[in-house]
């Protein structure tokens, strides 16, 4: 039994493909089990192929709208809220990381909200440009854990702006739950 996508010239111009033994392949691709009785085989056609397309597209989409509505709060608090004082630049380590120990609390706040934004503002275009609003949100969420836990290693914050962390699965939850609620399920 063979467990990877096998496709032949003539089949691949037809937009037919065999797929074997892969049930969550089949899920992500949208493609539909043969009835009982057929051969084991699967149809991947054209529309399967823009369900993926659809799901990568919206993913990209979603995490670029979250970049930029979390880069410009973060930029709004850097320029307008707490400016860096002359001659800091994000260049110079040593002299940011001096600027970043003289913030006041609340400077941090603004970064948790720009960083749940991401969260709430990615994870909710991803879903409803993809067909899994859900795994979208949550997606979004990982990466912008992972991009937090990197600014957190990187910088000298305060030991309690790691409170933020477990509000992005729960945000992510709530927009993949209102998504899906509004109807936009696979």
């Amino acid at each position: 039994v063979r467990s990877s996508l096998e496709c032949s010239r003539s089949n691949l111009s037809s937009g037919y493909c065999t797929l074997n033994d892969l049930k969550l392949w089949r899920r992500f691709w949208n493609v539909d089990e043969p009835p009982r009785g057929e051969s084991k085989g699967c149809q991947v056609t054209m529309a399967s192929l823009s369900t993926a397309g659809k799901t990568l597209g919206g993913f990209l989409v979603g995490m670029m709208a979250g970049s930029a509505v979390n880069m410009g709060l973060v930029l709004l608090n850097f320029k307008v809220f707490f400016p860096l004082p002359l001659g800091v630049t994000f260049d110079d380590h040593e002299a940011f990381r001096d600027y970043i120990d003289s913030l006041p609390n609340i400077a941090y706040i603004v970064d948790f909200l720009a960083h749940w934004s991401q969260t709430v503002v990615g994870g909710y275009v991803a879903g409803l440009l993809s067909n899994y609003p859900m795994w979208m949100a949550q997606s979004i969420s990982a990466l912008t854990v992972a991009g937090t836990v990197a600014n957190q290693l990187s910088l000298p914050t305060p030991l309690w702006t790691w409170i933020e962390l477990p509000f992005h699965p729960f945000l992510a939850f709530i927009v993949g739950t209102l998504l899906t609620r509004k109807g936009k399920t696979a």
